[in-house]
């Protein structure tokens, strides 16, 4: 009876938890011999209102960049009805991405995320998001000393504070 109530407990408790993940691992040698090994790794954890997003990385070599392994990206979210809270690694698009276009392109060794919060709140016809954060953003460039098109030569960390409102006139 205890072995069934533990079980019975146990599916309870742990039912409303969803998790899945996946993994993408790049490996190759170009014809000057240079050898490269990427492996990522991106788990998601719901509980409730909480989603949970990390993504690990482990390349020594990589193809292009810095070597890492260990603990890449992570974000913590927040939603329940009209609010969404985001904490970490951000990735956003507005105004068609001419006003904020913040990507992350693995393959092209492109990462313009934001490290920071994010605010939204939908109550409609009115919608507000708000967003702070910092970012990083390192490339190879022809334009900066020591160019090397496997490795950064430039870097530039700025820090963002924006919030974008909409308020929907009608039927639309």
């Amino acid at each position: 009876m205890k072995k069934l109530s533990f079980i019975l407990l146990f599916s309870i408790l742990f039912s409303q938890v969803s998790f899945n993940g996946n993994t993408e691992t790049r490996i190759g040698e170009s014809r000057t011999g240079f050898y490269y090994n990427e492996t990522l790794i991106n788990t998601h954890l719901q509980y409730g209102d909480f989603n949970n997003w990390l993504q690990f990385e482990f390349s020594d070599p990589p193809e292009l960049g810095r070597s890492l392994n260990g603990l890449r990206k992570l974000r913590l979210e927040y939603n329940r009805g009209d609010l969404a809270i985001n904490l970490g690694d951000l990735y956003e698009i507005w105004g068609r991405g001419i006003v904020l276009n913040s990507i992350d392109d693995q393959p092209l060794d492109r990462d313009t995320g934001i490290r920071g919060i994010s605010i939204n709140y939908n109550a409609h016809p009115f919608e507000m998001q708000f967003i702070t954060g910092r970012s990083t953003f390192v490339q190879s460039t022809i334009y900066a000393p020591g160019f090397n098109n496997r490795f950064h030569n430039y870097s530039t960390s700025y820090n963002l504070y924006g919030i974008d409102l909409n308020y929907t006139l009608g039927n639309h």
